[in-house]
């Protein structure tokens, strides 16, 4: 059985990889990914450079700018350094969002947002996977 967790461990700083001057790799989550669904009513395209994830929403006529936000990497296992997913925290004028984003097995990219409203108009919270590719 694991030890419990003590609020030392809880208030200790949260330091990453990339705190601690370990180089991520990650040019295959790296790119420009579209919504594989023209339809979509949720994200049309997101960025993702390194650390940072570029999401734009379904308006109309263009697509809504959400904005550049840092994303925390994870690795595929504890020994690597590659980036094989990224979360982010998306917040707009109306809503906060959790953005997680992963890769698949066959190259797409697997997007699942957690999106509570922020502007009182009494929407339910919601959450979407979406799939993406470049």
């Amino acid at each position: 059985m694991a030890p419990p967790i003590t609020a030392q461990d809880v208030s200790a700083p949260h330091k990453t990889p990339l705190d601690a001057g370990i180089e991520m790799s990650g040019p295959h989550i790296d790119g420009d990914w579209t919504n594989v669904d023209p339809k979509t009513r949720g994200l049309v395209r997101i960025l993702i450079d390194g650390r940072t994830v570029h999401p734009f929403g379904a308006c109309h006529p263009t697509a809504c700018d959400q904005g550049v936000t840092e994303a925390q990497p994870f690795a595929s296992k504890v020994e690597n350094h590659d980036v094989v997913a990224l979360l982010a925290s998306v917040i707009t004028s109306f809503n906060k969002t959790l953005l997680i984003a992963s890769l698949e097995a066959d190259g797409r990219l697997r997007v699942q947002t957690l999106t509570h409203f922020t502007d009182r108009s009494n929407r339910a919270d919601y959450a979407t996977i979406q799939y993406f590719s470049r």
